[in-house]
């Protein structure tokens, strides 16, 4: 199964794609994306603007170089028209079938405001394509509260399978529900962590509606490459630090009051949440606790030593292989088809438009 192959001619999903100063890793994804039914809306901060990309295909593409992360949500925002909508990362795919299922749950669920699935990592390791499963905590989950406070409590204070609430943000949600929440993050550029759209996501989606939790295996994260740091998206400032420093305060209290407004909740109600939200997400941090899975810390390792035992990666199991050990629910009969796609995607060279 090519990506071409898989419900051709679905389309009614706009991905968002942010990007900085990666060039190939975006051309890597853009000769895949363009095959798929998919509306990809690019916003472009860097320097260097993408050259020779067709018109009137499915590929929206805006240069801006030096517009931050919060005001491209906000223009992009003014180019979602379909009914559906998710936010990717420029060195990652969603995989057709997968977004199909969920698209179909959330058309004949109409209570849902977003879905989620199942969420694969992928590395390139000599001549295997290898990986895991990330977020496990969130298989199964549903959050079906009608009262918004309720529905918060439960995505934010209370632990999800012993763990916090993971990738919100990534879910696949309704035209308007996509379209507050990257408002609201255009509203968030005063604060100096990065992680401020995380937090911020993981509180609007649980703000904006119930949502549940596919066996769907939908997006595929690529562990292979780097993520990006400059001085202003610094990922060694996490938004816990940055919100217990009392010089952060009055932004702080900026913070409380737009999500207040967001949910339309209680400028209390919504601190307390956040409080205790951020209070057991301190808590993993301090522990170490950042990795969305066991392999992921060895890749991690893998990728940072200076030398590396032979024993560690005898143990790496071929994508296949861990497909198979995996329920994707209807997509069973299609992991052969989904490995080809993961390692193919891991094998492009993003050097040129092709």
């Amino acid at each position: 199964m090519t990506p071409t192959a898989m419900n051709q001619g679905m389309g009614n999903l706009d991905v968002v794609v942010f990007s900085r100063d990666r060039n190939s890793e975006l051309l890597n994804s853009l000769n895949l994306w363009k095959k798929q039914p998919f509306r990809f809306i690019i916003l472009h901060n860097s320097e260097t603007e993408i050259p020779q990309i067709p018109l009137n295909n499915n590929i929206i593409y805006k240069h801006l170089p030096g517009i931050s992360y919060g005001k491209r949500a906000g223009l992009a925002s003014k180019f979602i028209t379909s009914e559906f909508a998710a936010i990717l990362a420029d060195d990652e795919i969603l995989l057709e079938s997968g977004i199909e299922n969920m698209l179909g749950y959330l058309k004949s669920h109409l209570e849902l405001t977003s879905v989620g699935g199942k969420v694969l990592g992928i590395h390139k390791y000599g001549e295997i394509t290898t990986g895991a499963f990330a977020y496990r905590n969130m298989y199964g989950y549903q959050n079906s509260e009608i009262n918004i406070i309720a529905r918060l409590n439960n995505h934010l204070v209370e632990p999800i399978n012993d763990e916090m609430p993971r990738a919100s943000m990534y879910r696949v949600m309704r035209n308007h529900v996509m379209k507050s929440i990257l408002e609201l993050f255009s509203r968030l550029t005063f604060v100096e962590s990065p992680y401020v759209y995380e937090v911020a996501g993981e509180f609007a989606v649980a703000a904006s509606g119930p949502t549940a939790t596919l066996k769907d295996l939908y997006w595929i994260r690529n562990w292979q490459n780097k993520m990006i740091q400059y001085r202003d998206w610094d990922r060694s400032l996490s938004f816990t630090d940055w919100w217990v420093n009392a010089e952060n305060f009055p932004k702080r209290n900026a913070v409380i009051q737009l999500l207040s407004e967001y949910a339309r909740i209680d400028f209390d109600k919504t601190q307390s949440i956040l409080n205790q939200y951020l209070e057991r997400r301190s808590r993993i941090e301090v522990s170490g606790n950042k990795q969305p899975s066991k392999l992921h810390s060895i890749l991690s390792r893998i990728k940072q030593a200076t030398f590396v035992k032979y024993n560690i990666v005898d143990n790496l199991y071929d994508v296949l292989q861990i497909l198979n050990q995996e329920d994707l629910g209807q997509q069973n009969k299609e992991k052969i088809a989904i490995a080809n796609v993961c390692r193919e995607f891991l094998e492009m060279k993003g050097n040129e438009w092709t």
